[in-house]
C-alpha cells in the first residue's frame, strides 16, 4: 500500500476510508522503488510521536512481521551494508544450482529465518544470507520505547482459505491484471520489489503469456496460504502477540486502553 498505482492488488483504503480516518504512508513511493524496514521505521517514527503528543492512539496494520518488530525495536536497524562479492557469488550459485542452493545456503546460516522467508524470492534470500553470514556487530537489545499491544486476528482455518480464495478471485475480477500492465507501461520493472508481490507477480506472467487468467488465479490462492503459514510462524516466534478472534477485537482493545488510561492516572 505504500507503492502509488498498486491500489487493487493491496486493497488498499478507498478515498472515502482515508476522508472519515487519516491514514500515513499511504501512496508515498514509486513501484520502481525499494521501500525496506529500515525507510518505514525512519518515516513512521515521527508520525507516531506527533499522533501521540495530540492524546491520540495510533493503530499500525499489516502483515510484514519484521517491519513492526523493528518499529518497536529500533536497534535492530543497525545496518548490514551490502556486500557486493557475497551478492556476485550468491547470483552465480542460483545460476550453477538454481534457486534451492540459496535455501539451503540460508537453511545453514540461519534456520529459523529459512523457515519463514519467501523461498521463491531470490532477492529476499540473497539479503537474508547477507545479513546471516554478515560479521557485524550489533547492538544490544534495548527496552521498546512504545507502549504496543500487539493482536493478531486468528481466524478459523477453514474461514481463513475461503478468504483467500475470495479475494483472490476479487482482485482478478476488479482489474489487477490491467492495473499490472499500466504499472509496466510506466516504467515498473518485473524484477522489482513492488512486481515479484503475490498477485503482481501472476497478473505479469499473464501479460507474457506464461500463464491463462485461471493458472494466474490458481497460482496467487496458492502462494497467498504459504504466505500465511509462513505469517502465522513468524508472529508466533518473533512478537509477543495477543491471538484473538476476529469478534474479539473490540473488547480486547478496550480493556487495554483503559488499563494504560488508568495506570497513567495520577
Amino acid at each position: 500500500q505504500v507503492y502509488r498505482g498498486m491500489d487493487v492488488g493491496t486493497a488498499k483504503p478507498s478515498i472515502d476510508d482515508r476522508c472519515r480516518v487519516p491514514h500515513h504512508l499511504v501512496d508515498v513511493a514509486d513501484p520502481s522503488e525499494t521501500f525496506n524496514a529500515h525507510r518505514f521505521v525512519h518515516t513512521a517514527t515521527p508520525i507516531l510521536r506527533n499522533i501521540k503528543a495530540r492524546g491520540k492512539i495510533s493503530v499500525v496494520v499489516g502483515g510484514t512481521g519484521f517491519y513492526i518488530k523493528t518499529l518497536l525495536n529500533q536497534h535492530l536497524l543497525a545496518r548490514v551494508p551490502p556486500d557486493p562479492s557475497l551478492r556476485r557469488d550468491l547470483e552465480r550459485l542460483q545460476d550453477r544450482e538454481g534457486i534451492q542452493a540459496l535455501v539451503k545456503r540460508l537453511q545453514c546460516s540461519d534456520p529459523g529465518r529459512a523457515d519463514t522467508i519467501d523461498q521463491s524470492n531470490p532477492r529476499r534470500l540473497v539479503r537474508a544470507i547477507e545479513i546471516a553470514e554478515s560479521q557485524c556487530t550489533r547492538d544490544a537489545p534495548r527496552q521498546s520505547s512504545m507502549d504496543a499491544l500487539i493482536l493478531a486476528i486468528d481466524p478459523a482455518r477453514e474461514v481463513l482459505s475461503k478468504n483467500i480464495e475470495r479475494r483472490a478471485h476479487e482482485m482478478y475480477d476488479r482489474g489487477l491484471i490491467e492495473e499490472t500492465r499500466i504499472l509496466l507501461e510506466y516504467g515498473a520493472s518485473r524484477e522489482s520489489q513492488a512486481l515479484t508481490s503475490v498477485g503482481y507477480s501472476e497478473a505479469a506472467a499473464t501479460i507474457d503469456g506464461r500463464l491463462t487468467i485461471d493458472e494466474a488465479r490458481e497460482r496467487t490462492i496458492v502462494r497467498t496460504r504459504q504466505f500465511a503459514r509462513r505469517q502465522r510462524t513468524w508472529f508466533r516466534h518473533q512478537l509477543p502477540v495477543h491471538w484473538i478472534s476476529p469478534g474479539e477485537i473490540v473488547q480486547t482493545t478496550s480493556a487495554h486502553l483503559n488499563t494504560s488510561l488508568e495506570a497513567e492516572s495520577p
